[in-house]
């Protein structure tokens, strides 16, 4: 391939294989192997109101359930519990004296109390978490949050191997969770530039946080003893099973090595496990000691933390103890408390700068705004490192890439779609494109002093990143390199083997992506992702990212992308544009339609044809308004309220686990008497004049029934 990134950049590792796949050969016992598949193939999917509330409710029982069962006095000996968890009442043994289905039931976490929480008075459709979180999770007479996050900071005044324990035990209970699959007798073979490399003892585990929601699992891997696999020991497989291309991980590291900013690197490589085939993988480097070792020449650094959990923007409340020293043989950690302390202190851009690189911060912000960043510092809050060399400034150190480039964008807005619930989002601004900074991000102590008060400093960056490397120009032909170097390995991952199975596919029950859906969303082709979003086309949120930019910031950028007319293809197959295509007008193919009024039949005139049409009556009984969407109605004895809207009150079937309606329908067909039928459904809407509501069913004028109410 051209050479995107000067050599001499990368470790050994990342520039032999720039021209090859790699291939990596695992071998496990059969029973470790039978394990793994095992505790993959669950299935992980959330679309409805209904599974949100499963999840819900079992994480809340679990933790209820959990607490009855602990043992504070043997974890936390010296505790005074009355003082700091007097809710649970623990008592001379050790144990919280509560009654779990006493507490659930008074704060109300049953299956219907949880359906019950309007979700829909969220003015910002946002945050549907902490709605549930408010309403539920943190009541004042018995505060699940504040429980949790007081046991968590017992647990990090103690030592590592309780804090374990706390979570062992805490995970036994919880039945919505699953124990990650790990291995420390691991052997691994990988053929690369003409050799072969032998490594006998290797910890092979499941990698990644969110493995469980994908068909396909990345792997993490550790070399032990003296051996390394050309400059790397610890290195990961990642399947990117997210999005469709196996490119967005892989684009963002090479940007980042491009600017010569510090970052892990990324190919691609094939992986065996016990000689069975698994698929293309993402190969990719790993902030860890040996990196450090290896980039910065520190050995045993103990001055590598990451910060992994959400909500993470370095302040006293939430990062000195959620951040995780990468070393475990760190018991001090005054250094880094003394860092988040100054940084939360400070009010001004020189008091940060003298102990954090804010070039380099200013840098990776920049970039998460132009990729439409969300799992990292912007947005989520996490996903980075902070790193301190010897004589030198804090470093912050990015990770984890595969939401990037319009990857998922509704998930941190919505958190989930509710194929049941659309007037959750139909009406929000989603041309994240076109966000502004002060949009896209969440306002924190360090975005509003080192950004928001005075942007000079980043905008610059910001315009140099895009006159470098992020635009169209540029990435454009890096694109087409990489396609064309992973095609034929991609084409092979989409091959079912005589069973039906794809490789590496280890979570049967859920869906990949199409060789097709591959190929569009490589370019400006707006897909559906397997976890029910949607993602940009790589180059259409390159194009549309840059055309931005160019425009706000007053860039002299490339007239051939800025010009409207740029033409792009656009696969229509696989294209997708919305979740409610029925209720997003943006999705509806405009005409010119005219009504003419007279007693049996309507003119219907297009831009292209005048057809007569003679209306015909319908028949159709309804016994309440549910039915009119093709819902069921609730039995007699069903009587509960869990959600109201323009088409009435709402309950829920537990036994079909499935919305039933209870508001009558009452027939009031307006429109028969000037010869129109009634219409069969409320959202058919078209005009409204002095007889009443019209729609349009199958070319046919029809008048809305007055039971149908619209906001």
């Amino acid at each position: 391939m051209t050479t995107f990134i000067n050599k001499g950049q990368r470790p050994e590792l990342f520039e032999l294989t720039d021209n090859e796949v790699a291939v990596f050969r695992v071998t496990i016992s059969d029973d470790e192997f039978i394990q793994l598949k095992q505790k993959t193939n669950v299935g992980n999917k959330i679309n409805n109101r209904y599974k949100l509330t499963e999840q819900m409710y079992l994480q809340a029982n679990g933790f209820v359930q959990f607490l009855s069962h602990f043992n504070f006095k043997q974890t936390y000996p010296g505790k005074n519990f009355t003082e700091v968890l007097p809710e649970l009442n623990i008592n001379e043994e050790g144990f919280a004296q509560i009654d779990p289905t006493e507490v659930l039931n008074r704060l109300n976490i049953t299956k219907e109390g949880i359906l019950g929480i309007d979700l829909t008075s969220n003015e910002n459709f946002q945050n549907i978490y902490e709605i549930i979180d408010n309403t539920i999770y943190s009541r004042p007479e018995f505060n699940l949050t504040k429980i949790m996050r007081t046991m968590d900071r017992l647990g990090h005044d103690d030592n590592d191997q309780e804090e374990g324990n706390i979570k062992q035990q805490q995970q036994n209970f919880n039945s919505n969770s699953e124990e990650v699959f790990k291995t420390k007798q691991a052997t691994l073979n990988v053929e690369l530039n003409g050799n072969q490399e032998d490594f006998e003892t290797v910890t092979f585990s499941i990698g990644g946080y969110s493995s469980h929601s994908y068909g396909k699992q990345g792997f993490n891997f550790k070399i032990h003893g003296n051996k390394v696999l050309y400059g790397r020991k610890q290195f990961r497989l990642r399947s990117d099973a997210r999005e469709a291309t196996f490119l967005r991980s892989k684009l963002v590291c090479d940007i980042q090595n491009r600017l010569g900013i510090p970052s892990i690197s990324a190919n691609y490589a094939t992986l065996y496990i016990n000689d069975e085939y698994m698929g293309l993988y993402v190969l990719m480097d790993i902030y860890r000691p040996s990196w450090i070792k290896y980039e910065y020449g520190e050995k045993d650094t103990k001055t590598l933390y990451q910060c992994k959990s959400t909500g993470n923007f370095l302040t006293v409340e939430k990062s000195i103890n959620s951040c995780i020293n990468r070393n475990d043989e760190v018991k001090d950690h005054s250094e880094w408390v003394k860092f988040i302390t100054s940084l939360n202190k400070a009010q001004t851009v020189e008091e940060i700068e003298s102990i954090f690189d804010v070039d380099l911060f200013l840098t990776q912000i920049a970039l998460e705004f132009l990729f439409g960043s969300w799992d990292h510092f912007l947005n989520y809050g996490h996903n980075y490192y902070l790193y301190k060399p010897v004589n030198d400034k804090w470093k912050y150190l990015s990770y984890d890439f595969d939401a990037e480039f319009g990857q998922d964008l509704d998930l941190p807005f919505f958190r989930f779609i509710y194929e049941d619930m659309p007037e959750l989002m139909i009406n929000f601004n989603t041309d994240y494109p076109k966000y502004s900074f002060g949009k896209w991000t969440k306002k924190n102590h360090l975005i509003e002093i080192l950004i928001l008060n005075n942007p000079g400093r980043f905008n610059k960056i910001l315009k140099n990143i895009v006159t470098e490397v992020f635009n169209p120009t540029t990435l454009f032909s890096h694109i087409d390199e990489l396609k064309e170097f992973i095609r034929p390995y991609v084409e092979l991952d989409k091959i079912p083997d005589n069973n039906g199975k794809y490789p590496g596919r280890l979570n049967e029950k859920l869906d990949d992506y199409t060789l097709e859906q591959w190929e569009a969303n490589s370019e400006f082709t707006t897909i559906q992702t397997t976890t029910g979003f949607k993602a940009y086309g790589i180059k259409y949120w390159i194009l549309e990212k840059y055309r931005f930019i160019c425009k706000t910031y007053y860039m002299d950028c490339d007239p051939i992308y800025i010009d409207e007319n740029y033409e792009y293809p656009i696969n229509k197959n696989v294209e997708y544009l919305s979740y409610f295509p029925s209720l997003d007008p943006s999705t509806t193919t405009t005409t010119t339609i005219r009504r003419i009024t007279t007693s049996t039949t309507t003119t219907t005139t297009t831009t292209t044809t005048t057809s007569f049409i003679t209306p015909t009556k319908i028949a159709t009984t309804y016994n309440c308004l549910a039915e009119l969407l093709g819902y069921s109605c609730c039995s007699p004895e069903n009587t509960n309220i869990y959600l109201q809207d323009e088409n009435g009150d709402w309950g829920f079937d537990f036994e079909k686990n499935e919305w039933c309606g209870l508001t009558p329908y009452i027939e009031t067909c307006w429109s028969e008497e000037i010869g129109y039928p009634c219409c069969k459904t409320c959202d058919v809407f078209y005009e409204e004049d002095y007889e009443g509501r019209w729609g349009i069913e199958n070319d046919n004028w029809c008048g809305i029934p007055t039971s149908c109410s619209y906001n």
